[in-house]
């Protein structure tokens, strides 16, 4: 029990900044601060456990190296089962709580990672050591079957990892080529350093290359995107919108027919939907009446 009290004590010091920023800035120290809770359900459990299982079996996840990872188990609850006990608490109460998540993917559990690798490889050593140990006579050529094995199925498993660069490049979060890049740089040539600019999924991007502030207009009504419009010309602040997706298609439509969309350019920047026109394109959202 103190050593409990001294876990949650850290844990509640850890959380402390973030409850004060809650309190401060959605009324409420329990507020959410995003709409993920309404994801989390009993019933996505057996189905993201489906999901999940299918991409942790694949071969290049550790759907190979997996008879090692049970030995692996086996051997560490043998050897000191108190010492297992934690690694499979970390496991199995963490993944347990992420599959009430409909949304979930193997990136998720990331952090869980650790202890699948740990307990496969010491499957691998402990299988190498047993066989030596327990057939004297073929032991030795056995256990380096073993190495050899778990070698050959660490690089099938990595293959298609290791054969991606000389692949197209995918679009995926965070990547972007060196095309892409430069776009970023476009768009802070193209805007001026108090504009606004709206996208899909390249916001974080945007923030981070290009410097400027950015909205994400796809959850917001016809209303909520023109208050908001209005609010930055108000400021004296020129709006952008940059097509990079569904979401970003419907606010321009909705724009459309109240503001005049003056195209600036086209940009080669990662897409995350189809797009309903350019693709890329970059529209500045002007009043009816502007030149």
């Amino acid at each position: 029990m103190r050593a409990l009290t001294l876990i949650a004590l850290g844990a509640f010091i850890v959380a402390l900044p973030d409850l004060v920023y809650h309190q401060q800035n959605f009324g409420h120290w329990l507020t959410p601060e995003s709409h993920e809770l309404k994801h989390f359900a009993l019933a996505n459990v057996l189905p993201s456990a489906g999901k999940i299982a299918e991409r942790f079996f694949a071969g290049n996840e550790f759907g190979y190296l997996f008879p090692f990872m049970m030995y692996g188990a086996y051997r560490a609850w043998r050897d000191d089962a108190r010492r297992f006990a934690v690694l499979a608490a970390w496991f199995g109460v963490l993944v347990a709580f992420h599959l009430f998540y409909e949304a979930l993917r193997m990136r998720d559990l990331l952090p869980q990672f650790p202890v699948v690798v740990v307990l496969t490889a010491y499957g691998i050593v402990a299988l190498a050591r047993d066989l030596r140990g327990r057939l004297s006579a073929v032991g030795g050529l056995l256990s380096a079957v073993v190495v050899f094995l778990a070698l050959l199925l660490f690089l099938t498993r990595t293959q298609f990892t290791l054969l991606r660069v000389a692949q197209p490049a995918r679009v995926t979060f965070g990547y972007v080529t060196a095309a892409q890049r430069a776009a970023f740089d476009q768009i802070a040539a193209l805007m001026p350093p108090n504009a606004v600019i709206g996208s899909t999924m390249n916001d974080g991007a945007i923030d981070l290359y290009a410097r400027r502030l950015t909205f994400r207009p796809g959850e917001w009504s016809a209303d909520e995107l023109v208050r908001f419009v209005e609010a930055m010309q108000r400021a004296q602040r020129r709006v952008f919108l940059l097509d990079d997706g569904a979401e970003t298609s419907a606010a321009r439509r909705e724009l459309a027919a109240r503001y005049a969309l003056q195209p600036i350019a086209v940009l080669d920047v990662p897409l995350f939907s189809v797009v309903d026109g350019t693709p890329g394109m970059l529209w500045e959202i002007m009043l009816m009446n502007d030149e």
